[in-house]
């Protein structure tokens, strides 16, 4: 995974991810990838910029920050749905057996590469 960053405050500019499809033929620079950790020799649009290779550890958090986020949205999306009127009350009764097995799926060891994510309830 890679990532545009200030060089000076390591300071993310973008998301981490993998890089651009078009990053060599943009800089003219297939196959120097050495040549991306700084961008500085582009221009003055690109002084203190660079591509940054993520470590191990850092791209655990990015995922797992992912992964979180996308468990948090879900459960936003699960408590709008238990506000609304009309609800029975055993869709009630699985909903909140929803928002209980998304919170306990923010606990699982390998949160970063392996999200398993509850069945959501169909009862909208």
């Amino acid at each position: 995974m890679w990532q545009l960053r200030k060089l000076s405050t390591n300071e993310p500019l973008n998301e981490a991810g993998d890089l651009p499809k078009n990053w060599h033929s943009i800089f003219g620079l297939h196959g120097f990838i050495d040549k991306i950790g700084d961008l500085s020799w582009l221009g003055a649009d690109y002084k203190d910029m660079g591509w940054i290779e993520l470590s191990a550890e850092e791209e655990k958090q990015v995922n797992v920050s992912k992964n979180l986020n996308r468990i948090n949205e879900e459960k936003n999306r699960a408590l709008l749905v238990m506000e609304k009127k009309g609800l029975t009350v055993n869709d009630l009764f699985l909903w909140q057996d929803y928002v209980l097995a998304l919170d306990e799926a923010k606990l699982q060891p390998d949160l970063d590469t392996n999200l398993k994510m509850p069945i959501c309830p169909n009862t909208e």
